[in-house]
C-alpha cells in the first residue's frame, strides 16, 4: 500500500492504496534480507563445526598410530627389534582396528645384523603407514631365498590420502644396505615389495 494525498472540501487529507506494481513492502523488503543473512550465518556455523570435527579425528587418528609405535618400542625394546618380531609387531596393530596377517615362506635364515633391523623397520613404516590411510587389513609376507630377504605388504585403497605414507623412509633404509623398494596398485589395493640382500653393499 501507497499513501497519497488530496484535497477534500479544501483540506489536504491522505489516502491507503495498494502499490500499481504489487510489489512489495519496504518492511518484507527488510524482513526477507535479514531471514537470508540468518541463513548464510547458520550455514557458516555448521561449516565452521564440520571442519572442526574432521581435523579432531584426524589429529586423533595420528596420536593412536604414533601411539601403536610407542608401545611396540617399549615392549621390545630400542636395540633388540628384528624381522622375527613382526609377528609381535602385527600383534599390537591388531589392537589399534588393524585386520592383519603374517605369512613367511622359504627357509628362514640368519641375516645380517643391518638387514635384520631395516627389515623390522620397513614393515613397522608399512604398518604405520597402512594406519595413517585408514586401511582397515594389511598382509604381511615375508620370502627368504638364496639372494635374500623379501617383503611384501598388501592393503586394500584407504579411506583418507594423507601426506605420511612412509615410502621416503623406507626407501633410505633399504637403500643404505643395497635393497630396493617398489609400491603401487595392486589388485584393487596397494602393494608395497621390498628386497633387501643379504650381502650388505652400502650405497
Amino acid at each position: 500500500m501507497s499513501r497519497v494525498a488530496g484535497p477534500y472540501n479544501g483540506n489536504d487529507i491522505e489516502v491507503d492504496r495498494p502499490y500499481a506494481d504489487g510489489g512489495p513492502r519496504p518492511m518484507d523488503e527488510i524482513v526477507s534480507a535479514v531471514t537470508g543473512w540468518g541463513y548464510v550465518a547458520v550455514a557458516v556455523v555448521i561449516i565452521i563445526v564440520l571442519i572442526g570435527q574432521y581435523v579432531h579425528r584426524r589429529r586423533t587418528g595420528q596420536i593412536l598410530n604414533w601411539t601403536l609405535l610407542e608401545q611396540v618400542d617399549g615392549l621390545l625394546g630400542a636395540d633388540d627389534r628384528r624381522l622375527a618380531d613382526t609377528a609381535r609387531l602385527l600383534q599390537r596393530s591388531r589392537q589399534a582396528g588393524l585386520t592383519t596377517r603374517l605369512h613367511v615362506s622359504g627357509i628362514p635364515r640368519e641375516i645380517p645384523a643391518d638387514v635384520d633391523v631395516a627389515a623390522y623397520r620397513i614393515v613397522e613404516e608399512a604398518i604405520t603407514s597402512v594406519l595413517e590411510h585408514g586401511m582397515s587389513a594389511a598382509s604381511v609376507e615375508i620370502s627368504y631365498d638364496a639372494t635374500g630377504v623379501t617383503l611384501t605388504v598388501d592393503s586394500p585403497v584407504g579411506s583418507r590420502p594423507v601426506r605420511y605414507s612412509g615410502l621416503g623412509r623406507m626407501r633410505e633404509r633399504a637403500g643404505a644396505i643395497g635393497g630396493t623398494v617398489e609400491a603401487g596398485p595392486h589388485r584393487g589395493g596397494w602393494r608395497v615389495i621390498v628386497h633387501l640382500p643379504i650381502d650388505v653393499q652400502p650405497a
